[in-house]
């Protein structure tokens, strides 16, 4: 088991556009989370070189990286950097992914009510759904009486 609870995949993706700086701005962000147990790594395909140096030389020792340059979905490149994490540290007690259009500025407990969720023992898997306001809600499934 790792020394850390969690692993944060944060996911970026250049088909179309650089966005460095925005990644840079989400990935401090994620590193200033209110937890002590997380390791942060980053997830990508076609990633343009410049900005895999840029977040590399901001990053190195803090983080670790793991990219394609195949077209992949997010559920490949997540389960990879997943895999390729578990080899060199070892299984973590969970696996958040983390969209990069989302940024955890306003809501730096994620980790804690992520703890809080699965800690009643109810709760295998979470989901939470992006709010504008906070960038982060829990999901609420519909009542019984609705739900096919």
């Amino acid at each position: 088991m790792s020394n850390n609870k969690y692993l944060i995949v944060y996911n970026i993706c250049e088909i179309g556009r650089r966005n460095c700086e925005w990644y840079i701005k989400c990935i401090d962000n994620l590193l200033r989370l209110n937890h002590k147990k997380f390791h942060v790594a980053v997830s990508g395909c076609r990633v343009s070189q410049q900005t895999k140096e840029e977040l590399y030389n901001k990053f190195k020792g803090k983080v670790s990286f793991c990219y394609t340059e195949n077209f992949l979905s997010v559920n490949i490149t997540f389960n990879l950097t997943i895999l390729k994490c578990v080899a060199r540290f070892n299984e973590f007690s969970g696996y958040v992914y983390i969209d990069s259009g989302v940024n955890t500025e306003e809501n730096l407990n994620l980790l804690n009510e992520i703890d809080e969720r699965v800690q009643t023992e109810k709760n295998s898997f979470t989901l939470d759904e992006i709010s504008k306001k906070l960038g982060i809600g829990r999901y609420k499934p519909p009542p019984k009486n609705e739900q096919n």
